[in-house]
């Protein structure tokens, strides 16, 4: 036991209730936290949790005053970061030395470490004066060939060992109290009541639109007459011309007949009747006239073609 205990460090730690007279100053760009007072009232009791059991077989005790208690609130809270701030100290660094090597062959050493459930590396605490060991522990175990090759040609962090573990707990869990207060969650103002839920009454406003039906029914009859009356032109002019036509080239082209084409056109193709048909489409037309023309000359331009490059707008 004298063994395991030699050089060891034994802290206690304990929640206290603390008065602080800081000065926050702001130097290019470079925050620092003076502390000009310090006052440390009673250590705060450590409460395990609430329990709500019977205390007697006539009913249930239901015991609901902690639900009002301001220091019970306070002080599961405080826990909670006095927890969290323990669950990252608590943990092992282990290292040992592994021997390889059969019985008249020579020995080969190796130095193997492990870390389990602690990330105090990773904090300032490993530069204190009772943790300063471990850092060489590791570099000396986590060595492979990259770091020996390196070995003085790349420059590494200096470590300095002027702190002491028990100041460099209070000034880590005093840095998170202070960055807690400039949050406006952990600023309660318990001297101002919160104000009484009241009964609120809302009112909307909807848009109302009022016509007279006579207005009404002369705005809508006109519409519905010029409509009607468009459409029975559009029927009576359908009727009349036998179909519908369309300001396009094939139409005009099939009116006039003008030029000579590879098909042959009916009576119907000539009357220039909307849809224009596949044979005519397909058709080609030559500039000269005479059926002759087709037999001597291989070029031609399809109808519909010069009908898109020549279309005439509807």
């Amino acid at each position: 036991m004298n063994q395991v205990m030699r050089d060891s460090t034994i802290l206690r730690c304990v929640l206290h209730n603390a008065t602080y007279h800081a000065n926050f100053k702001f130097v290019n760009g470079f925050q620092s936290i003076d502390m000009t007072d310090e006052n440390l009232h009673g250590a705060v009791d450590f409460v395990d949790g609430i329990t709500n059991l019977p205390t007697s077989t006539s009913g249930i005790y239901m015991n609901s005053s902690y639900i009002n208690s301001e220091w019970l609130m306070e002080t599961f809270s405080y826990q909670s970061i006095l927890d969290a701030f323990g669950q990252i100290l608590v943990g092992s660094i282990s290292s040992h030395v592994v021997t390889t090597g059969e019985k008249d062959s020579p020995k080969i050493y190796s130095a193997d470490a492990s870390i389990s459930g602690t990330n105090i590396l990773s904090t300032v605490l490993a530069k204190c004066e009772e943790l300063s060991f471990l850092r060489s522990v590791i570099n000396g175990v986590l060595q492979d060939e990259f770091t020996s090759y390196w070995r003085g040609k790349s420059n590494y962090p200096s470590y300095s060992t002027s702190q002491s573990l028990r100041d460099g707990l209070e000034e880590i869990f005093r840095n998170i109290t202070f960055s807690f207060m400039s949050s406006s969650l952990f600023q309660p103002n318990y001297t101002v009541h919160p104000l009484p839920d009241v009964n609120v009454t809302i009112t909307s406003y909807h848009n109302v639109y009022k016509y007279t039906q006579s207005i009404l029914w002369t705005a809508y009859g006109i519409a519905i007459g010029v409509s009607l009356v468009s459409v029975i032109a559009g029927v009576m002019v359908y009727f009349s011309n036998h179909g519908s036509y369309s300001t396009k080239f094939s139409t005009i082209f099939r009116v006039t007949q003008g030029a000579s084409v590879s098909t042959k056109l009916n009576t119907r193709d000539y009357s220039g009747f909307d849809p224009l048909p596949d044979h005519v489409a397909q058709a080609e037309i030559l500039p000269r006239r005479g059926a002759s023309c087709f037999e001597n000359s291989s070029s031609g331009i399809a109808l519909d073609h010069l009908q898109k490059d020549s279309e005439l707008p509807n």
